[in-house]
């Protein structure tokens, strides 16, 4: 694995990006290596593609400390594995899968413990089948996600909570039973883990293909423990984050285009900003600060491509890298400042190709 560091100066207005920065580029993959989350400790956890036999690509996950990688292992009985969020507390939540038709099931959450390198089963709800983790709060006590299940037919967001030395499954409360917009949408929960956000479905209109209504919902975690549902906004949205003052960031289709939104409880809902020429973009991450990163991207087409940006208090930028870069995208910050995504390196030479790693930018 080769790992260079360099100290930079953006040439950017935005808060987040106009300080002296150094970037961390894991060079570890012979295809695509990205960030998927991004802790306050500078860990990470990502994706990359390793050479598969006889020929051709596989991804795996890796986590990486000091320098230091890990592999995740998958679960027995079980065949990929695949990382969605990562918490302060060093646990890597996602899930993992086998073959359709599989009589246990193909699909199940799962944690796994960067300290001891074990990957653990997060069962599902009673009577169900399969579940997807797709988020965790920042010490590790609160996970979230869905569970889903077949006659009838059912996806619900859920939480999972520790219980002595296991973890306790149990729903949140929806409008209908079957919410599949849970399967783009995301279920996401704030650092201090008071508050859930999902897109679920409100209102079905029966026919060959039924068509369903969704809205964006929060749950809002009460003293004695349960959690209180709240309408925040009508529509789909694919979810980022939530924040621990209600924040949230994520994408929308506008006019057939992905659009990056942010939406806070004072000021409500805002499209955001994309860079100059670009058409479409998604926000990716959030941090405690309102900070949003994530990419804007050119119109479809050979030439150009995404481009990472850092959203802060109304400002949208660019970021800057100090090296030659022919796209890129943030796809995790922290609390520090700290963003973690892939750019893409550019070659040298024109009969060059350049190289797609995972960076970590640092204030």
């Amino acid at each position: 694995m080769q790992i260079a560091v360099i100290v930079f100066l953006a040439a950017s207005t935005c808060r987040v990006c106009a300080e002296e920065r150094p970037i961390t580029l894991i060079d570890n993959s012979v295809g695509i290596s990205q960030v998927v989350g991004l802790n306050s400790h500078g860990q990470i956890v990502g994706k990359k593609e390793i050479q598969a036999e006889p020929l051709g690509l596989r991804q795996i996950p890796y986590f990486h400390s000091d320098n230091v990688e890990v592999r995740l292992e998958v679960l027995d009985k079980y065949t990929n594995i695949e990382p969605e969020a990562l918490s302060d507390s060093g646990h890597v939540v996602g899930y993992v899968s086998r073959p359709i038709g599989h009589p246990d099931g193909s699909q199940q959450a799962f944690v796994w413990d960067s300290t001891t390198h074990r990957t653990t089963g997060l069962g599902m709800l009673p009577g169900d089948r399969g579940s997807h983790a797709l988020d965790i709060n920042s010490d590790g006590s609160i996970i979230v996600g869905y569970s889903t299940g077949a006659n009838p037919a059912r996806m619900v967001p859920c939480v999972w909570e520790k219980i002595d030395h296991g973890w306790g499954c149990a729903l949140l409360q929806t409008i209908h039973q079957y919410n599949p917009t849970l399967l783009a949408s995301r279920v996401v929960v704030s650092d201090d883990g008071r508050q859930i956000a999902a897109c679920i479905t409100v209102g079905i209109v029966e026919g060959e293909i039924p068509l369903f209504h969704n809205a964006l919902y929060v749950w809002q975690r009460l003293d004695e423990g349960n959690w209180e549902r709240r309408h925040v906004r009508d529509g789909s949205y694919r979810l980022a984050g939530i924040n621990n003052h209600g924040m949230l960031a994520g994408s929308c289709v506008v006019k057939a285009h992905r659009r990056a939104f942010v939406f806070d409880p004072a000021d409500g809902f805002q499209l955001l900003e994309l860079l100059e020429g670009d058409e479409s973009g998604q926000a990716l991450a959030l941090n405690n600060e309102g900070t949003v990163v994530g990419y804007s991207d050119d119109p479809y087409g050979p030439v150009g491509g995404p481009q990472a940006f850092a959203w802060s208090r109304g400002e949208m930028s660019a970021i800057q890298f100090p090296v030659p870069t022919l796209y890129s995208s943030a796809q995790a910050i922290n609390d520090r400042g700290q963003i973690g995504g892939f750019l893409e390196t550019k070659p040298e030479a024109e009969y060059e190709s350049g190289s797609l790693v995972s960076f970590i930018l640092t204030p």
